[in-house]
């Protein structure tokens, strides 16, 4: 007997879970097909998982940003969240319980501060950036 992709007889590996016959067409569409149903699940799951600083509207809360430095960069629980200037007047949406709030810019000492808000308290920081002594 002729080997199969230079594998003899006794080594020749078992046939797939495709089967011999199928083509590349059929197994991209079963590939499809487990990619459907991975994004199905994904989208029922979603509205369970949230990021930090977001969240539904009854269990979150407005943070908003007054700063000297207007370029300044927010970041809650270490992820960026924008520029002090965006954030003075809409604010963003931050989630109830604790958060570690930092506000940096590169010509200037950060900002921290540690806030925890319950249900309907808005979230106001006030911070003075001083400048870097060189």
């Amino acid at each position: 007997m002729i080997p199969e992709r230079g594998f003899p007889e006794r080594e020749r590996p078992a046939a797939s879970f495709w089967g011999r016959r199928r083509g590349r067409a059929a197994r991209v569409l079963a590939g499809l097909d487990v990619a459907a149903a991975v994004l199905a699940a994904a989208v029922l799951l979603a509205p369970g998982l949230a990021c930090t600083t977001m969240g539904a509207a009854g269990y979150s809360v407005a943070l908003r940003v007054e700063t000297n430095v207007p370029d300044a960069i927010v970041w809650v629980d270490d992820r960026l969240v924008g520029t002090a200037a965006s954030l003075i007047s809409s604010g963003t949406r931050l989630r109830v319980g604790f958060h570690r709030v930092e506000i940096r810019h590169p010509s200037h000492y950060s900002f921290f501060t540690e806030v925890d808000p319950k249900r309907g308290e808005d979230v106001v920081i006030r911070a003075e950036l001083h400048e870097l002594v060189q």
